[in-house]
């Protein structure tokens, strides 16, 4: 697996280029704690082993409930234990886990040499990626998935998208994707929450309708995404494909990219860019310019990547990150991209469901 160096976002109160130098050794030498991430089928973080029982391991996060993970045979005890059996209670551990028909399964657990939280600083990211509103009470919302409750505190800092929501506007049983600071103290620390991934509407005849999503007042075919793209790995730099279906003709092709800069004024790094690809029945057939870097001190901005740009079909996309491989953790949240039509080809139907 390459959750762990794959998905760290930045670290709150740290110079970026020191950051980059000490999170890239910290990475290698297993070293990093406190961080957290629920991305796809993949589980990642640090805990303390509060039981041991036949083939469980019980671990306490903050701002988690207890997490059972099951030992199986794929289990990987390399990393300094030799079984089950030689972990123990009270025992700070990083744990990979993947999620199996409701279940957490152990890929591999090693000892925390310093339990530490972060780089030196107090908080490092968490990413918790497609978890159902349980309730939102007391300053916190409590989040759900397979089988786990996660209650990650908000303030008035705290940002909902896409676009300018608030929490008011969260319902229950909604899913969603939550990402903000793991402080190791009670709860986890929300900065934003974005609301599940939306494509095309759909007329009554189960069609999409013609060039109908809107993102930042343009209009066209597209959609919102909810994975933030890292530059220092494979497995953050690209997002999976996604299906979006997009008609032969000409377009011009936008992309906003979003990120917290308001309230990191230390996040001054020059990489923030990315592209998206497009793919028909499996094969790449496009690929977009580049976004501008998202400047210093602006949470969002938008930018043309491709004018008049002449696709043919598409039926899925991936967003990919412009600066792999940059070690210096440029981390961007491509909030959506949208083709708008310069052709009339590009509105003629039938079109494929999405």
């Amino acid at each position: 697996m390459t959750a762990t160096s794959a998905l760290i976002k930045k670290t709150a109160g740290t110079s970026a280029l020191l950051f980059g130098v000490l999170a890239a050794a910290l990475a290698i030498s297993g070293q990093a704690s406190a961080f957290f991430s629920f991305i796809g089928g993949d589980l990642d973080f640090n805990g303390r082993v509060t039981q041991v029982n036949g083939s469980i391991i019980q671990i306490e996060k903050s701002g988690v409930y207890p997490l059972p993970v099951v030992v199986d045979t794929n289990s990987d005890f390399t990393g300094g234990y030799a079984d089950i059996s030689s972990v123990s209670v009270g025992d700070q551990v990083r744990v990979e886990a993947r999620e199996d028909q409701g279940a957490l399964l152990l890929e591999s657990i090693e000892p925390v040499i310093s339990a530490g939280y972060g780089y030196g600083t107090a908080c490092e990211a968490f990413n918790i990626e497609d978890v159902t509103v349980s309730s939102i009470e007391d300053g916190a919302v409590y989040l759900s998935r397979a089988g786990i409750t996660f209650y990650t505190s908000f303030d008035n800092n705290t940002v909902v998208l896409p676009g300018s929501q608030s929490i008011a506007d969260l319902t229950v049983g909604e899913q969603i994707t939550a990402i903000g600071q793991d402080c190791g103290q009670e709860r986890l620390v929300g900065q934003t929450f974005i609301r599940g991934a939306t494509t095309s509407p759909t007329d009554p005849g189960g069609g999409p309708v013609v060039g109908n999503f809107t993102c930042e007042g343009i209009t066209g075919y597209g959609l919102h995404n909810t994975q933030f793209l890292l530059s220092h790995d494979a497995g953050g730099a690209f997002t999976s494909a996604v299906d979006l279906a997009v008609p032969a003709g000409n377009y011009d092709v936008y992309g906003v990219s979003y990120d917290d800069h308001s309230n990191h004024a230390w996040d001054t790094l020059a990489n923030e860019s990315w592209r998206v690809e497009g793919w028909y029945n499996g094969s790449q057939v496009y690929s977009s310019n580049a976004t501008d870097d998202l400047p210093d001190g602006i949470d969002r901005n938008t930018t043309l990547i491709g004018s008049n740009v002449a696709i043919s079909e598409l039926d899925q996309i991936r967003f990919v990150h412009n600066a792999y491989v940059d070690p210096t953790y440029q981390s961007i949240l491509p909030e959506c991209v949208i083709f708008v039509p310069t052709s009339a080809t590009a509105v003629a139907g039938p079109l494929a469901n999405i």
